[in-house]
C-alpha cells in the first residue's frame, strides 16, 4: 500500500503592507511631534588682540560659585546688578567684562549677560 505525502503549500508574504503601515507610521510621528527651540544668545568674545582705545576704563563683572555677583571687586545682588553698572559707566565708551570663574555655572552666566545688556553698556565681552 503505497500512501501519498500531503502537498506542502507554500505561503508567499508581500512585505509591501508593512512598509507601507510603517512608512505611514513614521510620517505620521513625524508630523505630530513638536521639535523644541533653543533660543539663542548672542555672544562678543575677546580676541585677544590687544586694541588702542583713549578711554582705559572698564566695569569688570566676575562671577562666581552659587551666583554670587562681583562688580569691580563688590559683591551685588542679581537683582541690582543694572542699576551699580549704570552707576559706574560715567564716561563714554566704557566697555563691560565678564569673567565667569572656573566653578560658575553656564546659567549664571546667561542670567549676568542678560541683566548686562539691560544696563548703559549693553554689549558685554566674555574673557577667561
Amino acid at each position: 500500500m503505497q500512501l501519498k505525502a500531503p502537498e506542502k503549500k507554500s505561503l508567499n508574504l508581500s512585505l509591501t503592507p508593512l512598509i507601507d503601515v510603517v512608512f505611514l507610521l513614521l510620517i505620521f510621528f513625524m508630523l505630530a511631534s513638536t521639535f523644541s527651540r533653543f533660543s539663542s544668545l548672542p555672544l562678543a568674545v575677546n580676541s585677544g588682540q590687544s586694541q588702542t582705545n583713549n578711554s582705559k576704563k572698564f566695569v569688570l563683572v566676575r562671577v562666581k560659585k552659587d551666583g554670587v555677583i562681583e562688580v569691580n571687586g563688590q559683591t551685588v545682588p542679581v537683582e541690582g546688578l543694572v542699576k551699580v553698572i549704570d552707576d559706574l559707566a560715567v564716561e563714554e565708551g566704557m566697555k563691560l567684562f565678564i569673567k565667569p570663574l572656573e566653578e560658575a555655572t553656564v546659567q549664571d552666566l546667561v542670567v549676568v549677560m542678560q541683566k548686562a545688556r539691560q544696563s548703559k553698556l549693553n554689549n558685554p565681552l566674555v574673557v577667561r
